[in-house]
């Protein structure tokens, strides 16, 4: 087999090598390590393989099942040695094709609707190997193959019962499963994935699950929700004017106080770091009516943080740690220790500015803690 292997770095981990077709006498070879069969059989194998390791073994174990008939695609190919499978085996590796080309036995069993399941069979029909922690397609394209022989409503349904596997198990795949199987339950899962990666500092992560989520055409409050997971990360990742965007159209698919208030509070947030002090008073002066109607306390203590951080960069040092106390006040209220250690930050930054350390020591002591 010709090989070519690109130069990398002296540090890298992999190494990245283009493989070229077998040859005649490498595919002979191959052949007659695989399996025995005519060479009459073996010669037509080699011929329709044009050097494809994986079509050639596959020809050779379909030739011994069916003698005198060679499929010229890798589609037929594995579409008639699936054919010639008992139901049971289908089954597993069609709920196997559902779950990637990595699969466990006891996920497809589950997803199969099979209690009991002899593995024997599938263990030689050299579509499958068996790796450390479960099984894996001899190729993607036999994966690819089985897939195509899935009916879409059965599809569907085979992702749905992924799905539940997943429900407890993988948040990320869960909803991912959902979403195959247009269910509408797939953006509110998207949403709790993008939170959690938000959460987790992943950024790239959480706007992939959050577009996801938003392509699933989900209901306004769903909607509102996933569009402010998108606005926090893209202001935390220095896009403040598309985050800006994100937090206003949220606020248009608000229905409650909650919402709009939290959608206000991120515009406010944005234009903060954008030194668009002036606008952001006023959208927080409205947002803390809202909060106050609804006695929404993280919300109030929020709101006094980041008017109490916009005073900071004028030297309304006052005011600012007037702003941080009432932040800080709302937050024990509420039992919001990130809020509390917030709100004490900024605190320790207006008496460090009005030249009161051993207060400013105390204070980011205690915010520490």
């Amino acid at each position: 087999m010709d090989m070519d292997i690109a130069p990398i770095d002296s540090s890298a981990r992999v190494r990245a090598m283009t493989l070229g077709a077998l040859k005649a006498t490498d595919a002979m070879e191959l052949a007659q390590m695989t399996i025995r069969v005519t060479n009459q059989m073996v010669d037509e194998c080699i011929e329709k393989a044009q050097g494809n390791p994986l079509f050639l073994v596959q020809m050779l174990a379909h030739a011994t099942d069916v003698d005198g008939l060679v499929p010229s695609s890798i589609q037929s190919l594995i579409q008639a040695r699936f054919d010639r499978l008992a139901p049971q085996d289908k089954k597993i590796l069609h709920a196997a094709a559902v779950l990637g080309q990595r699969f466990k036995m006891s996920a497809v069993t589950q997803i199969a609707d099979l209690s009991v399941y002899d593995e024997r069979p599938l263990q030689d029909s050299a579509l499958k190997k068996p790796i450390d922690d479960g099984y894996l397609f001899a190729h993607a394209l036999i994966r690819d193959a089985i897939l195509r022989t899935i009916l879409r409503k059965d599809l569907r349904a085979l992702h749905l019962a992924a799905a539940n596997w997943f429900e407890k198990r993988d948040v990320v795949l869960y909803a991912q499963h959902l979403s195959f199987a247009e269910d509408p339950r797939a953006a509110n899962a998207f949403l709790a994935a993008a939170r959690d990666a938000r959460d987790g500092f992943k950024a790239e992560d959480a706007l992939e699950f959050a577009q996801n989520g938003l392509s699933c055409d989900p209901e306004a409050e769903t909607r509102g929700a996933l569009l402010r997971v998108k606005g926090d990360v893209l202001r935390e990742t220095g896009d403040s004017e598309k985050s800006i965007a994100c937090f206003r159209e949220a606020q248009k698919c608000a229905a409650h106080a909650l919402d709009k208030c939290r959608s206000m509070i991120g515009i406010a947030a944005a234009m903060r770091i954008l030194d668009r002090i002036d606008e952001a008073y006023t959208v927080l002066d409205e947002a803390q009516t809202i909060a106050e109607g609804g006695e929404l306390l993280s919300e109030l203590s929020n709101i006094h943080y980041l008017r109490g951080s916009l005073h900071f960069p004028r030297g309304a040092l006052d005011d600012c740690h007037k702003e941080h106390s009432k932040s800080l006040e709302y937050a024990q209220r509420a039992d919001l220790p990130e809020r509390q250690a917030l709100a004490l930050s900024g605190l320790g930054d207006a008496a460090y500015a009005r030249g009161r350390m051993f207060t400013a020591h105390k204070v980011i002591e205690n915010c520490l803690q």
